[in-house]
């Protein structure tokens, strides 16, 4: 689906892509069992799915990353579905089991719109993975948009949500 929303010349919309990693999901599957992460997996995914628009897509990338495709979705938007989607994550999972104590469950999430998405798919994902790994640099559990280069060809990030402090 991303490969055909780049073939879209930029003028029939703008779109949006978030990069999702669960945090310290990992160490949950470690320290309480896969099926403590297999939970945390599902209640992810029914709230990226239950954050967003029925034609927007979601998918797992693998291990603990999310990518989540907002179509016709501008960065202010995009944005503003990733904030709801984060905390809806953070405070939603009442409970992993009756031996698993209660966690705190962040995610970190890069955002990155068509304006900046580059002409390949590799450009695109590569874009918000590293928005998302700017995110896990501000301390986990944060927004981070990508915006662009600099002069000199590096990578601008915009903290939108850092270190459990909404902007």
């Amino acid at each position: 689906v991303l490969e055909e929303v780049l073939k879209h010349p930029a003028g029939e919309g703008v779109h949006s892509l978030l990069f999702i990693d669960l945090d310290n999901l990992k160490m949950i599957n470690d320290r309480f069992g896969h099926l403590a992460g297999d939970r945390i997996l599902q209640y992810a995914s029914e709230t990226m799915l239950g954050s967003c628009r029925s034609s927007d897509v979601v998918a797992r990338m693998g291990g603990d990353e999310f990518v989540v495709l907002l179509w016709n979705c501008a960065m202010e938007r995009a944005v503003e579905i990733a904030v709801k989607m984060r905390s809806r994550y953070q405070f939603g999972l009442s409970s992993l089991g009756p031996d698993v104590p209660d966690l705190p469950l962040t995610m970190s999430i890069g955002v990155v719109s068509s304006e900046h998405w580059g002409k390949t798919l590799d450009d695109v994902i590569g874009r918000a993975d590293a928005a998302m790994y700017a995110a896990k640099n501000h301390g986990k559990d944060a927004v981070v948009c990508f915006r662009g280069f600099d002069a000199d060809g590096k990578m601008l990030f915009e903290p939108v949500v850092a270190n459990h402090v909404t902007g």
